[in-house]
């Protein structure tokens, strides 16, 4: 999905813009299109295959690699993710959870896969030069802050993390964050709102 410019997401934590949890429209047209290509791929149209991947692809992968911290092996993880999918997608019923909802939950057990084996071959600190790719990938206002905020995000729950890297990161608003977290929008903005005041205050923290 298309991002648009904004602000440094340094400007999110304002007293200000915590207040605003406020979101867009609901995405109807896109949960209306997406039903209906998982319908397709689930009697075996390829071409609703290819539409899934080019809608969902980028997205995964950038998931992967801001929780992996590596490019390459977010890129291991979001293919494995899309390769899970599509071999279970005959099973997966619009009942509960929408489709988005089950993609993040096969994406986060291959990024577990991916953490694991970077582990093993004791690759698991970020180099320069990774670190440099991700914050510009990432849109970041500049590498410094791209740092900084990893490292604060890093330090949340898991379930205000999402909602923070979904927000802001991928520029969803909280109806499309609802859906890809299997939750209810008002679950979305309440953890927001704690995620927001959280790492305002650890930012105040460290800058003393």
């Amino acid at each position: 999905m298309a991002s648009q410019p904004r602000a440094p997401f340094s400007a999110v934590l304002d007293a200000s813009s915590i207040q605003d949890v406020t979101d867009a429209p609901a995405a109807t047209i896109e949960e209306q299109e997406t039903y209906a290509l998982v319908e397709r791929a689930r009697s075996g149209d390829r071409e609703a295959y290819t539409m899934l991947f080019d809608r969902f692809h980028d997205e995964i992968y950038r998931f992967a690699t801001r929780r992996i911290g590596d490019p390459i092996a977010g890129q291991d993880a979001a293919a494995e993710t899309f390769a899970d999918a599509f071999r279970g997608i005959t099973k997966f019923e619009h009942i509960g959870a929408p489709f988005e909802a089950w993609l993040y939950t096969i994406a986060r057990r291959r990024i577990v896969d991916q953490v694991r084996l970077r582990a093993r071959h004791d690759h698991a600190e970020l180099s320069a030069d990774d670190a440099l790719y991700e914050a510009s990938s990432g849109h970041e206002a500049s590498i410094v802050d791209g740092l900084l905020l990893r490292a604060l995000i890093a330090r949340l729950p898991e379930s205000e993390r999402d909602v923070v890297e979904l927000r802001f990161m991928e520029d969803l608003d909280v109806e499309q964050t609802a859906l890809r977290l299997g939750k209810q929008p008002g679950a979305v903005r309440v953890a927001q709102h704690r995620a927001l005041m959280k790492l305002r205050t650890m930012m105040h923290e460290d800058m003393q």
